[in-house]
């Protein structure tokens, strides 16, 4: 496989991965059953927004990042492969987060509905937790992230340059033609400079012969 492909099949995984993480992050996560005495349960879903705000800010800077790998060299690529690591990383540490503690990462949304700040209480209250697919979409996307970054720095240096096919092109040698000689272009000027003098004192009277 050429570099160019190589490269072009890098930047597509990391536009996918960027674009669905964003994706994953506008969905709803989960849904959350709290008791409310004799009236049953009540359910709050709630979003990648509220659980893992901090997944917008990845997506972006892999969207950001995407950009600056299509046209960095060698050195810089390798320095974005690893920030396209760490976001990877940062994407899939987010996300154990809120499955782990699901009620803490939804924290914001059942304090404006019960009024209760204290976490300890909020998961007193909360007597269910049912996840949807998102989040584990956000994992996937987020080890892919990861990869994607790994990809990166293995093959920064097989990419081709970028801007080399704007180059000017070398115009072809001619094989046939004799390279210039200093020696024989300072006896050329001589020449025509003792044929311009004689001119002269032809001009004047005198004879350029004597």
């Amino acid at each position: 496989m050429t570099g160019s492909k190589v490269k072009s099949r890098i930047l597509l995984l990391v536009a996918l991965c960027a674009a669905a993480t964003m994706v994953a992050w506008s969905q709803p996560w989960a849904t959350l059953a709290l008791t409310s005495g004799a009236a049953g349960d009540t359910l709050l879903p709630v979003t990648g927004q509220t659980m893992a705000p901090g997944l917008s800010a990845f997506g972006l800077t892999s969207l950001a990042l995407l950009a600056a790998l299509a046209l960095a060299g060698v050195i810089f690529r390798l320095i974005l492969g690893g920030v396209q690591l760490a976001l990877g990383a940062g994407i899939v540490v987010t996300t154990i987060g809120v499955v782990s503690d699901p009620v803490a990462a939804a924290a914001p949304a059942l304090i404006v509905l019960t009024g209760i700040q204290d976490v300890p209480a909020l998961k007193d209250l909360v007597t269910q937790e049912v996840f949807t697919a998102w989040p584990f979409v956000s994992l996937i996307f987020g080890v892919l992230t990861a990869v994607s970054g790994i990809l990166v720095i293995v093959s920064s240096r097989s990419w081709p340059q970028s801007g080399r096919k704007y180059a000017a092109p070398t115009a072809p040698v001619d094989p046939t033609v004799a390279p210039l000689n200093p020696a024989r272009q300072t006896e050329e000027i001589d020449a025509s400079h003792a044929r311009i003098d004689a001119w002269d004192d032809l001009s004047r009277g005198g004879d350029p012969t004597s």
